[in-house]
């Protein structure tokens, strides 16, 4: 499968929709929400197949978890590959209100090869 680039727009539409049914992920309710979240079938698989049709992509349930991985993460040490993930949705998952600053890390380390 060709690697779908994710954009803004894309997971602000995907980010919101689950604040608006789940609420914030903080460093309290971490685990607990992100396990309901992933177990939630129907509304992971509903969402894939309006972010499909909204922007013409071929998105699978598992390329969503992932960004929703980089937007819940507390870890603080980044390989190169991965900063950009990070960085995108994490500034998105701020902006919509489904993470807050418990969830940022107090110091972060990139590890790029030299």
């Amino acid at each position: 499968m060709a690697h779908i680039k994710w954009t803004n727009e894309m997971r602000k539409l995907a980010f919101t929709v689950i604040r608006n049914k789940y609420g914030a992920c903080t460093k309290d309710n971490y685990k607990d929400y992100s396990k309901k979240l992933y177990q939630d079938e129907v509304l992971l698989n509903k969402l894939t197949s309006a972010l499909n049709t909204l922007f013409e992509v071929n998105i699978s349930e598992k390329g969503l978890q992932m960004q929703l991985k980089w937007a819940f993460t507390i870890q603080n040490h980044v390989k190169e590959e991965y900063v950009r993930s990070f960085f995108l949705n994490k500034a998105v998952a701020l902006e919509v209100g489904i993470i807050d600053n418990s969830l940022l890390p107090k110091e972060l380390l990139f590890d790029y090869n030299k």
